[in-house]
């Protein structure tokens, strides 16, 4: 079900750009107008309420507000906006998203998008790793982990998982990108579950083959990617 809502996300965003192109050079001339505004930006205001919907479900903040302030954007004149946008509105968005985030982090309790929050942590089974505006790698070796938060603002993230211990056979791991490119290492003895959410990005798994004994260490990713993409490789 999930791979098949990417697909349909993405056949959207495709049909919305090659439409772009066409009205461009004047093979679509629609003459018809949605509250104001030509067809396409209706259109694509239709797919912004989708997004903010979705993300609203998942608690996804940023996915909320940023899209509003587009629809802001783009309804500008025919709503009496232009005092406000475009700047104002995105400001808000990002003043809104940080507010909110605040009140609601994500389900593992440990970080969330503009957290306060930066830097390693580790305590008995379970690590944190955050970073915001940078780039970064952390290597976990011959840690005891079940356990992991990985949040990612505004920059890339590489993340090695080299000789982990995992006590009970599973460990998870909570993603969170926002804005950028997070990078996961696993294993190729473990087995991945992708429970990632994507808004606006990518999240893809590659490399090796999974592992397919039975008795191999599970690894449950799970977590969020708003406008940036996941990348899950097995080494």
């Amino acid at each position: 079900m999930k791979k098949s809502r990417d697909y349909f996300s993405g056949i959207i965003l495709i049909a919305l750009g090659v439409c772009l192109i066409l009205w461009k050079l004047g093979v679509l001339d629609f003459k018809f107008t949605f509250f104001g505004v030509g067809w396409f930006w209706g259109v694509v205001a239709i797919g912004l309420v989708f997004v903010a919907v979705n993300s609203l479900l998942q608690l996804s903040f940023g996915g909320v507000f940023f899209p509003a302030a587009i629809i802001c954007i783009i309804f500008a004149k025919p709503w009496h906006l232009t005092a406000i946008t475009p700047w104002p509105v995105i400001i808000a968005a990002c003043l809104l998203t940080a507010g909110f985030e605040h009140f609601f982090p994500n389900r593992s309790g440990k970080g969330s998008f503009l957290s306060r929050r930066y830097g390693y942590e580790s305590d008995r089974n379970h690590a944190y790793f955050s970073l915001k505006m940078g780039e970064s790698t952390k290597y976990f070796r011959d840690e005891c982990l079940e356990d992991v938060d990985l949040v990612l603002s505004l920059g890339s993230m590489s993340v090695y998982f080299d000789n982990v211990t995992v006590p009970n056979g599973v460990i998870r791991i909570h993603t969170r990108t926002s804005l950028g490119e997070t990078n996961l290492f696993i294993p190729k003895e473990w087995r991945i579950v992708n429970d990632v959410k994507v808004t606006a990005g990518d999240c893809s798994v590659q490399g090796l083959p999974d592992a397919s004994d039975e008795n191999s260490v599970q690894c449950i990713i799970d977590g969020r990617v708003f406008c940036g993409d996941t990348t899950i490789e097995r080494i």
